[in-house]
């Protein structure tokens, strides 16, 4: 998936949010230029949702993988360990990113992400605020955010919500 953000008509701010791999990234496109200055989104967090503490995740990668780097499940390829950890599809997982943006930036008339592949269904937040939520990974989101940034320290939250509970509750 992929943030973009536009000032009025043009792009000014991309954040490459690839959520099938994670990778994360932020791009700035620059009034007076057309190559983006790329701003990377670094020190990833994970957690399941509502559990304490954050733990760094593995960006570009998977739930599963940050698991295992953290030494918080044994090897899904060993044995029968894989039947063991089919509980992780059943949660929440939570991943966060801070980040900065200019002043330049601020003062543009419009400012929206724009996010594509989104994993089936995730809540977005910005600064804490919802922002977007998400339930179709084939297609492109496109949120106003201008109200919900500021200078320093904006936090982009994403919970990525268990598929087998939203589509059972559908269901019944």
């Amino acid at each position: 998936a992929s943030f973009l953000i536009k000032m009025d008509n043009r792009p000014l701010l991309i954040l490459c949010f690839f959520l099938i791999a994670q990778s994360y990234k932020l791009m700035a496109l620059e009034k007076r230029a057309e190559l983006p200055q790329r701003i990377e989104l670094q020190k990833w967090e994970f957690k399941r949702a509502g559990d304490h503490p954050w733990y760094p995740a593995v960006v570009p990668g998977c739930t599963h993988l940050s698991l295992l780097e953290n030494k918080l499940i044994p090897d899904p390829f060993f044995g029968d360990n894989e039947k063991k950890l089919q509980w992780i599809e059943h949660e929440n997982w939570e991943y966060r990113s801070k980040f900065d943006v200019a002043q330049n930036q601020l003062q543009q008339q419009k400012v929206q992400l724009v996010f594509d592949c989104l994993d089936t269904y995730a809540e977005v937040y910005l600064n804490g605020q919802l922002i977007l939520k998400a339930d179709n990974m084939f297609r492109k989101w496109e949120v106003e955010v201008k109200d919900y940034l500021k200078l320093e320290g904006n936090e982009l939250s994403i919970v990525f919500l268990a598929v087998e509970a939203i589509e059972n509750q559908k269901i019944k």
